[in-house]
């Protein structure tokens, strides 16, 4: 069986979108195992991968605006 991730009921419910698309996201995984395979600090591109989505996504902007 294959798992099929269905964010519908998301968009229509909360009026959420994805901010990556798949290759990005693909991307951001790769990233983060090339880095722990290579001995890095999977922290630190943890942190770098989070503060980008949070800049691509807008999140740290709709969170101000709703405090």
């Amino acid at each position: 069986q294959m798992l099929k991730l269905d964010w519908s009921k998301a968009a229509q419910e909360l009026h959420w979108r994805p901010a990556l698309n798949l290759m990005e996201a693909l991307e951001m995984t790769m990233a983060w195992y090339k880095s722990f395979f290579a001995g890095e600090s999977v922290r630190k591109t943890s942190l770098a991968q989070i503060a980008a989505y949070r800049a691509r996504s807008g999140f740290d902007e709709r969170a101000s605006t709703e405090a």
